[in-house]
């Protein structure tokens, strides 16, 4: 990438940033559920939350979990990603 693309899309994200349009990404310290905690310590309702079941916060057989619920760019960063690596550095 040149140093004027690179100039360019800097200045368009601080355009998106100053119109108050750049969503940051919330990390998650608690389970899934209607209310969750933030790494911040507040506690906010999740409106996104796929756990009609209540399965996210369940101590049961976590094998094959995944699916929609996992995807961060909808629904924030767990805790649990930044302690692996690859997450850290992809954050």
């Amino acid at each position: 990438m040149t140093y004027t693309a690179k100039a360019r899309y800097a200045q368009e994200l601080a355009g998106i940033e100053q119109q108050g349009l750049f969503k940051r990404e919330r990390i998650i310290t608690s389970p899934q559920s209607a209310e969750i905690t933030l790494a911040d310590g507040r506690r906010v309702l999740n409106f996104c939350a796929n756990n009609y079941l209540g399965l996210a916060s369940s101590r049961g057989d976590r094998r094959g979990q995944g699916g929609a619920g996992h995807a961060r760019l909808r629904h924030g960063q767990r805790a649990l990603h930044l302690r692996h690596a690859g997450f850290a550095q992809a954050a």
